[in-house]
């Protein structure tokens, strides 16, 4: 009887310390959440890029729109007043209206020249002298950088919209 009651106590104790040993778990959540990290705050932030581009992508959208539709219209409708309402149209999210990348077109149906107004310079009315129900194009282009932390940076993307609208007059 005494052989069984020491064989009970040995294998018991044994389970306890197995027991013990399982449940020391000290520092295993640290780890997992230190190898999950990474992946979890890439995803996070990549979402909030992609965010920020939908945001920056219609803030150009209503900018070409507002600069066709001042293009359209009789006065002023020169290259100044294009680029203004384009850049005052284009407002969003870390978008540098005043940077170089941001670049503006403006094209009308039946008039020669690729771009009538290559900067806010140009003293030129784009629908001035235009066929009947020709249509001024505004395009917007825009080079917005993607950096995502602990990714990298991924250099530029050409964000790109552009307005239609008819010229009121010729």
């Amino acid at each position: 009887m005494t052989d069984r009651t020491c064989l009970g106590e040995q294998v018991e104790a044994e389970h306890d310390g197995l027991r013990r040993a399982l449940a020391d778990q000290d520092g295993a959540s640290a780890v997992e959440f230190a190898i999950i990290a990474p992946v979890l705050f890439m995803l996070i932030f990549g979402i909030i890029q992609f965010g920020i581009f939908f945001a920056q992508d219609l803030a150009l959208s209503n900018g070409a729109r507002q600069a066709a539709r001042e293009a359209a219209v009789p006065a002023p409708g020169d290259c100044a007043a294009i680029w203004a309402e384009a850049r005052q149209g284009s407002i969003g999210i870390a978008l540098d209206r005043t940077s170089p990348s941001f670049d503006v077109d403006v094209a009308v149906e039946g008039v020669a020249g690729s771009d009538l107004c290559p900067t806010d310079a140009t003293v030129k009315v784009p629908c001035e002298g235009s066929p009947d129900a020709a249509e001024v194009k505004v395009t917007i282009r825009y080079v917005a950088t993607l950096a995502i932390p602990l990714a990298g940076d991924f250099g530029g993307i050409t964000l790109e919209r552009e307005g239609n609208y008819r010229c009121e007059f010729n």
